[in-house]
């Protein structure tokens, strides 16, 4: 969880990042569940929480608590 926040700066410090034009299929049950807004609210809470330190483990679970 989250490791796209510190892979993606990395990798830009070596060169420039491109963006593949291939699709991925992922579930929408949350979504769905949740509703987009609600959704929105838990992710940047999630985000938040993860820039002010708080472990990893402790997010992962938070998020899959939902």
């Amino acid at each position: 969880l989250m490791e796209e926040y510190i892979l993606i700066p990395r990798l830009r410090k070596l060169g420039k990042v491109d963006i593949l034009g291939r699709a991925v299929r992922t579930s929408a049950r949350k979504y769905e569940k949740n509703g987009p807004f609600m959704n929105a609210l838990l992710n940047l809470k999630t985000l938040l929480l993860f820039y002010a330190g708080v472990p990893a483990e402790d997010l992962a679970r938070s998020y899959r608590a939902r």
